[in-house]
């Protein structure tokens, strides 16, 4: 394991007057904490002066970059699949609303034509009676077009989120899958 160590403890960072008095670093630390038994203490694997410890930090910081380029690259697999996903899902949601706003409109016009037989049913009537039991009869008729036709614009906005969310779900499925494969 490598350890860094960053100086804080003084204003003028030891090492280079140090290396100028042939102090390996052991010997800087041991002056700066005398508790710690720094004085012989085994300096391999330690920076040895200021410029191998800026070498180890250079070399530390490119394996730094190395990750995060490896993981943005994974990220950028990724995120292939996923705005296809998107795209299809989108298209999918549009082209429901579509047929939602198409099934909406017919059961619209439905109606329409309904109450227009009805009053023209109605305005044909030969007695009261007969004008209340069309009324009746168009209201009962009326009132079971409504529940059908909450019912197909359920079904139909159920079917359009179905599609919807397919390609999202078999994208994160997918996705798990190969996170599961590499995991093993």
């Amino acid at each position: 394991m490598q350890h860094y160590i960053f100086w804080t403890v003084r204003s003028d960072p030891p090492g280079i007057q140090d290396q100028q008095k042939g102090l390996t670093m052991a010997d800087t630390f041991a002056s700066i904490f005398p508790n710690f038994g720094f004085k012989g203490f085994p300096t391999a694997g330690f920076p040895t002066s200021m410029s191998d410890m800026m070498e180890r930090q250079s070399a530390f910081m490119a394996q730094g970059a190395e990750h995060v380029t490896q993981y943005l690259d994974a990220m950028d697999e990724l995120d292939q699949p996923v705005i296809s996903a998107c795209a299809q899902s989108t298209k999918a949601m549009t082209m429901g609303m579509l047929d939602v706003s198409k099934k909406m409109a017919e059961l619209a016009q439905e109606n329409v034509s309904a109450g227009q037989d009805a009053f023209t049913s109605m305005t044909k009537a030969g007695s009261v009676q007969e004008a209340m039991g069309l009324q009746t009869e168009y209201a009962r008729a009326s009132v079971q077009r409504c529940v059908d036709g909450f019912g197909a614009l359920s079904s139909a906005w159920m079917t359009v989120m179905q599609d919807a969310a397919r390609p999202m779900t078999a994208t994160a499925e997918g996705l798990m899958g190969s996170a599961m494969k590499a995991a093993e």
